[in-house]
């Protein structure tokens, strides 16, 4: 059995391996005894064929056994050679049997795949990070009322001579196509939709802008490259829009009424303790935030070679993700991401950290719900765009994985405020201001 390494960059590697030719003689030599074994052929009883018969009829069984043979070597050499490969994939090639054929010498073929990184061993328990104490005051929890009561607005329905601005609420159908054929996810009914607020492609947003309850107009659409639904990325597009309402907001009449129907509360004691138990509940996850930022501010600090194969598919999570990112800053937050995601995975598989599908039907549903989307469409393009379902499911892996390195890691405390916690923000690589 030989092993040639001819090719290596970074973590890739190209072998050239041979077989024996005994090897593969003993392996057809196995597989004629065992159908010996089994089988039965004609003139003979079961088990008493001789062996150069049964050679002679299954001689089409040397192909099977040359690929079981092969698969084989490369098995033991991976353990003989302490190969440790990245997700335990290679690719085996140009299996080349013809000289064994033709003059029983070796079976060549070729594998290529990446290693695994040396990943760095990190003991979190003794990783140390600052976190943040503190208690809800009276004078948070009227602060916090008074900023509510300062957004809280009526909605009022336009008229029909009222043209629609951005900022307003509408309800419209939709059919979308793309040349002459209506696309999935384009066909929509009653669809409710805050004019400007970005949760919808700008240019079906803007081209709402100016139309009247009642009106039909056909609106021009460029879906971005980048569209998480791959069928229309890049494509052009048409809506037939019909606007079927309209409501515009307004500053309430009565603010202290309108702050206790938004909170659902009846007392304002009890709207004090709900509100109190809102703030608790924003100051903790500001402060996980800060933890996790801590904590991958750490790890950025180890530098290690990663799979190329890993970084590629990293590239195109950060482009789903940050879709106006630089090319420049792409590359960077690429490595970054790629290198924590290893070390991430070492902590989770130590505790048996993982996601279903359930996690994920979770999530779709809370997300096709946030924008009014059918939560089948969401599904669909979760089925069909292998970027989209990568970014998701590392992005809820890593929710999971971070819960629970905030339970390992040590904590220490000091004291702060609400206004502190909850003013405590931090540009993302990439991101539009």
């Amino acid at each position: 059995m030989l092993l040639k390494e001819v090719y290596s960059h970074g973590l890739k590697r190209k072998y050239e391996v041979e077989v024996p030719a005994s090897d593969i003689d003993a392996g057809f030599k196995e597989a004629i005894e065992d159908r010996i074994k089994k089988n039965v052929y004609r003139g003979f009883r079961k088990g008493k064929t001789p062996f150069d018969v049964v050679a002679k009829q299954e001689e089409g069984l040397i192909d099977s056994v040359i690929v079981d043979q092969v698969y084989r070597h490369w098995y033991d050499i991976k353990q003989n050679e302490k190969l440790v490969l990245f997700n335990n994939q290679e690719e085996i090639t140009g299996i080349d049997a013809t000289a064994y054929k033709e003059s029983k010498a070796a079976v060549k073929f070729t594998v290529e795949c990446e290693l695994l990184p040396q990943i760095p061993k990190i003991d979190f328990s003794q990783v140390s990070v600052k976190t943040k104490s503190f208690e809800v005051s009276e004078k948070d929890i009227e602060k916090y009322k008074q900023k509510v009561k300062e957004q809280l607005v009526d909605w009022v329905d336009l008229a029909q001579s009222d043209s629609i601005e951005s900022g307003d609420r509408v309800v419209v159908d939709l059919r979308g196509k793309v040349g002459d054929e209506a696309f999935r996810g384009g066909q929509l009914d009653n669809f409710e939709c805050q004019v400007g607020d970005g949760k919808v492609i700008a240019p079906l947003s803007d081209g709402l802008i100016g139309m009247k309850v009642g009106e039909e107009r056909l609106i021009p659409v460029l879906f971005p490259e980048d569209y998480h639904d791959i069928a229309v990325a890049g494509k052009n597009a048409v809506f037939h829009t019909l606007v079927k309402s309209g409501k515009r907001s307004q500053k309430v009449s009565d603010p202290e009424a309108a702050l206790l129907k938004r909170l659902s509360c009846k007392t304002d004691d009890e709207t004090n303790e709900k509100v109190k138990s809102l703030l608790n509940l924003e100051c903790s996850k500001r402060i996980n935030e800060l933890l996790r930022r801590q904590i991958e501010a750490q790890l950025e600090k180890y530098d290690f070679q990663v799979p190329e194969s890993l970084l590629e598919r990293q590239e195109r999570y950060v482009k789903v993700d940050l879709p106006s990112i630089s090319a420049d800053d792409l590359k960077k937050e690429a490595m970054r991401r790629t290198r924590l995601s290893l070390i991430l995975a070492e902590f989770a598989a130590e505790r048996n950290i993982s996601i279903d599908k359930t996690d994920v039907a979770r999530h779709l549903l809370n997300v096709s719900m946030a924008a009014g989307l059918d939560s089948s469409y969401l599904a669909e393009i979760y089925r069909n765009n292998k970027d989209f379902a990568g970014s998701v499911t590392l992005k809820l892996m890593e929710s999971k994985i971070f819960a629970a390195l905030l339970e390992t890691v040590q904590k220490e405390a000091e004291a702060s405020s609400v206004d502190e916690i909850l003013g405590c923000t931090e540009e993302k690589v990439g991101t539009q201001v």
